[in-house]
């Protein structure tokens, strides 16, 4: 291999045929294989970049396309389909080693995309729906409309005669330390939120006449400002460093050498963020950190 050596290789590569095949249709094969490393901490990168990817959560597994070739990996284990015979499949997953190391050797640069996309069921998203079948959507009717939006094949703004939420939910992701997806956090999205991150909400105080920031510009110093003097106790600038870290799945021993201080030093402004912040651990403080923008 060329690249880095995250993925060194595979084992266990086998062939099979789909079943059942159809009558006069010809065989396509179907790899199956075992990676030399867990990729799950590449997934949400693999979800930023790859062709058609879809980020699955229940079980954890991620599939996309490379080179017209379907792919889907779980932890250390995959699959890809379909092949015209041995050669071909074996070439492919040359190509994905390479693709996948890629990945890890420039994760730095690459924005990681925690969505993950698992069905919803139809019929309670059919149950939401007008049932006009109105057409307007682009598809023949409601229960279509329904069936693609479980599939994350279209979004729930095409439909002109839905109602409006009684609430809004925004899901944040939780993640281990070496940045693998576990769960995720959904938070219910305040009046106040909505508005100022709405294209028509209210323009900031003092900006009257002025063109307004970006919306990610806005958002960071409103939310992290008003997060921090809303504490009983503000965070110190060194303490936000370190929270920013920390929710960023960096270990004592990461934020020690990325901020030059010692180890020591490290749990006692870990310490005291806890404290500040009314929390017991990493996760509750990394989803505070979330919300009010420092990542």
């Amino acid at each position: 291999m060329s690249e880095a050596s995250f993925l060194s290789g595979y084992s266990a590569f086998s062939l099979k045929l789909p079943s059942p095949v159809g009558e006069g249709a010809s065989p396509r094969l179907i790899a199956e294989f075992t990676l030399g490393a867990d990729i799950r901490e590449l997934a949400p990168y693999i979800n930023a970049v790859a062709q058609k990817a879809v980020f699955h959560q229940k079980p954890p597994h991620i599939r996309f396309v490379l080179d017209s070739i379907l792919c889907t990996l779980f932890e250390n284990r995959g699959s890809a389909s379909s092949f015209c015979d041995r050669n071909q499949a074996l070439d492919f997953l040359e190509k994905l080693l390479i693709f996948l190391n890629r990945i890890h050797l420039n994760r730095d640069s690459i924005r990681p995309n925690y969505k993950t996309q698992d069905a919803m069921p139809v019929l309670n998203l059919f149950r939401i729906l007008p049932g006009s079948n109105c057409g307007q959507c682009g598809f023949a009717s409601c229960m279509a409309f329904a069936v693609a939006l479980s599939r994350q094949r279209a979004g729930i703004s095409g439909c002109p005669g839905l109602s409006r939420p009684s609430s809004l939910r925004a899901v944040y992701p939780v993640l281990d330390a070496k940045g693998r997806l576990i769960s995720t956090v959904a938070i219910d999205v305040d009046s106040a939120f909505r508005q100022a991150s709405s294209p028509g909400g209210p323009a900031p105080a003092g900006n009257s006449g002025k063109k307004p920031d970006t919306p990610a510009t806005t958002l960071a110093g409103l939310f992290t400002q008003t997060g921090n003097d809303d504490l009983p106790a503000r965070l110190t600038r060194r303490e936000l460093g370190v929270l920013r870290l920390m929710a960023r799945g960096a270990t004592n021993l990461d934020i020690s050498n990325s901020l030059h201080i010692s180890p020591h030093t490290v749990k006692s402004h870990i310490i005291h963020i806890f404290n500040k912040l009314g929390v017991s651990d990493r996760t509750r403080a990394s989803v505070w950190a979330v919300r009010h923008k420092l990542v």
